[in-house]
């Protein structure tokens, strides 16, 4: 069953990143930030956990430790720390007891592929150990606004430095007369030297018609030629036929009077 905004925070002892036991129970009195995150070092978890560290003085302030928790073990609890310098204890719930207490070790998926693994999820814990809000849709680049905003919302005070200001947008600057006019001379430049493209454009147009033009004329005069070659040749070629005709006709002619001479 999800644990919900009334509930008692359940009673936990799981060691930090230096092996020494923390039991929730010990913080009574004070107020907890009690974050589940997947794993260390990956891009959205150190995003989350650098917004805390920059804001965990304003966190303090409000009078609210923090507390990051993941199945990660001790070490690598250590290294995040040292990477990113963060100022606040790290838990290695490596057997993942508190996960379930609290609802976030669940089924998750991606890329297709079902796997279990820790829900990001952010428990508000006040100084009698009772959850005061739940933040199961975490900002990871905006996480203390998120948390600072929940504060508020429980009927807290909430003054003017519980939200972060946004970047504010830089007013327009004002673009003088002469750039202006400028601007406009260069936007009716371009219409103008289409113009004299055209009035270069019918020289070469003209220079390529009259290629085409003498290439149709090549391709139609070529027949010609070829008919004129064999006009020219053919009286010659029929001559020469006639003349082997007539030899042939000779010899046939002459063949009979060779056989009656030879039979005397």
């Amino acid at each position: 069953m999800a644990l919900k905004i009334g509930d008692k925070a359940p009673d936990f002892e799981v060691n930090d990143q230096d092996g020494v036991p923390v039991k929730l129970s010990d913080l009574r009195g004070q107020k907890v930030v009690l974050y589940f995150y997947p794993k260390d070092m990956t891009p959205g978890c150190t995003a989350e956990s650098c917004n805390l560290r920059d804001n965990y003085e304003r966190l303090q302030d409000k009078g609210y430790e923090v507390l990051g928790i993941s199945s990660d073990d001790e070490q690598s609890h250590r290294k995040f720390i040292e990477q990113e310098n963060l100022p606040f204890r790290l838990l290695a719930d490596t057997d993942r007891k508190v996960h379930d207490a609290y609802g976030t070790w669940v089924e998750k998926q991606m890329y297709g592929r079902t796997y279990m693994g820790t829900a990001r999820v952010t428990f508000i814990i006040d100084e009698d150990g009772v959850i005061e809000d739940v933040i199961d849709k975490v900002d990871t680049e905006n996480h203390t606004s998120q948390i600072l905003k929940g504060i508020a919302s429980n009927g807290e005070a909430h003054d003017k430095t519980d939200s972060i200001p946004a970047t504010p947008t830089p007013a327009p600057v004002p673009v003088p007369a002469k750039k202006v006019a400028a601007k406009k001379v260069t936007k009716k430049a371009p219409v103008k030297a289409p113009a004299a493209a055209k009035k270069a454009a019918p020289k070469k147009a003209a220079r390529k018609t009259a290629k085409k033009a003498a290439k149709k004329v090549a391709k139609k005069a070529a027949p010609k030629k070829a008919v004129k070659k064999v006009v020219k040749t053919a009286p010659k070629k029929v001559a020469k036929a006639a003349k082997a005709v007539k030899k042939s006709a000779k010899k046939v002619a002459k063949a009979p009077k060779k056989a009656k001479k030879k039979a005397r």
